[in-house]
């Protein structure tokens, strides 16, 4: 089990939990080979019943061996982001990759990242945006195999509790644990892989209103359980909401994802698509 960024240390839940589409979406995603190892990534999303108006969202890169340009965000609504990276070859200190992301709107309130990775099964990353006076570094390692551990702080926040994440996975089993806002909010993660075709998962969440993990929001004591058969995935989560989908790779390029939620609860169904296409 290799080491991951902080934030996605409980991705292989999260997989498996993933929500059924709300809306209908068109992507396309298109890789412009350059001369001398350089691509141009493009990605491309369509959501024509958007309400917010948001019908077209572009996402441009730039990869080459001294810079990259790791994402460049264009939207209708959304503030524009940019995501800019130097790896060794630009600088030549070995295992550090800086990053420079924001607004280019707003220069003066970009955010600098200084990832390291070359200490023996640990990654150290550190995000400042100096004109914020906000600092926060984050350290996962491995201890012991099978087993990692997390933790990210706020160093502009003084004497603080750290958020603390930890892992353990072994023959398909895969548990998690994470402790925020002060050691108030807990989320357990757990799945267990049968076969290469099914897989079971759940979390559940004590304490707080909001989760801090923005790839399973809920609420104090909400919990959610679900599962995964070759290409269909069923979720029912605890405000009584069950939701199926499935995913059709008939075709090379072209991805399709189409699924609905109905609230026993509240009586209410939602339904959608995406259709991804790879270029």
């Amino acid at each position: 089990m290799g080491l991951k960024d902080f934030g996605d240390l409980h991705d292989k839940v999260t997989d498996i939990l993933k929500d059924a589409p709300k809306d209908f979406k068109y992507k396309g995603n298109l890789k412009i080979k350059a001369y001398d190892g350089i691509e141009l990534p493009l990605k491309l999303e369509m959501k024509p019943f958007d309400e917010k108006g948001d019908t077209i969202a572009l996402e441009l890169g730039l990869k080459s061996k001294p810079v990259a340009l790791k994402k460049l965000e264009l939207s209708p609504s959304a503030a524009k982001k940019f995501k800019l990276s130097a790896g060794d070859d630009f600088h030549g200190i070995s295992g550090l990759d800086l990053t420079v992301s924001g607004d280019p709107a707003k220069l003066g309130e970009l955010g600098v990242g200084f990832k390291y990775d070359k200490i023996a099964d640990t990654i150290l990353n550190l995000n400042v945006k100096p004109s914020a006076s906000e600092a926060t570094l984050e350290v996962v390692g491995s201890p012991m195999k099978d087993f990692i551990l997390g933790c990210q702080a706020d160093l502009h926040a003084g004497l603080c509790i750290p958020t603390v994440a930890a892992n353990y996975g072994c023959e398909g089993f895969f548990g998690g644990l994470l402790a925020s806002q002060q050691m108030t909010v807990f989320n357990a993660y757990a799945s267990y892989e049968i076969d290469d075709c099914c897989k079971l998962g759940g979390t559940y969440q004590h304490g707080g209103q909001d989760c801090v993990d923005e790839k399973v929001k809920a609420a104090a004591g909400t919990w959610s359980v679900g599962g995964e058969y070759k290409q269909f995935r069923a979720k029912f989560t605890g405000d009584q909401t069950i939701s199926l989908a499935g995913k059709y790779k008939d075709y090379k390029d072209v991805k399709l994802d189409i699924g609905g939620s109905y609230n026993v609860k509240a009586g209410e169904m939602g339904y959608g698509f995406t259709i991804e296409i790879d270029g």
